[in-house]
């Protein structure tokens, strides 16, 4: 039996384990092999939750950029201030990483980009998408990338 499988295993007893834990003191009680039947006939499968991932390191000596937005979301014009953000999704296969662009003005999405790792290719791929899509950029356009 494979390490994996192993411990899928013992993820699956402990997941029982805890539902006949939550059962008991009630009217309810049933055993481990009938609770297994149950979440089979249902398709339910137990799933380990992923561990929190630290991705942020602020004790660095590179230089912060000024706020220049401030959290003054109302804007006059288009593609004059955009926000960005960076999301981490847990796929099968590891981490994916998109970094989305928001134009604050027309409140879409003006530019993204995947990648299996968070570098700064990462950013500049989804400016590059904004810059290219919102053509003519306007002087004095602000962004602020994470």
């Amino acid at each position: 039996m494979s390490s994996r499988r192993k411990y899928d295993r013992q993820f699956i007893i402990d997941t029982i384990s805890l539902l006949k834990r939550n059962l008991k003191g009630t009217k309810y009680s049933c055993s481990r092999r009938r609770i297994v039947r149950i979440m089979r006939e249902n398709n339910i499968i137990a799933r380990k939750k992923h561990k929190y991932r630290i991705t942020t390191d602020s004790a660095h000596n590179y230089p912060v950029s000024p706020n220049l937005i401030n959290r003054n979301f109302t804007v006059d014009t288009a593609t004059v201030c955009c926000v960005s953000d960076i999301n981490y999704i847990s796929t099968r296969k590891g981490w994916l990483y998109l970094c989305i662009i928001f134009d604050l003005f027309s409140k879409m999405i003006v530019g993204w980009s995947m990648a299996s790792h968070i570098k700064v290719d990462l950013a500049i791929d989804a400016l590059t998408m904004t810059v290219m899509h919102r053509k003519p950029m306007h002087e004095g356009f602000m962004s602020g990338i994470d």
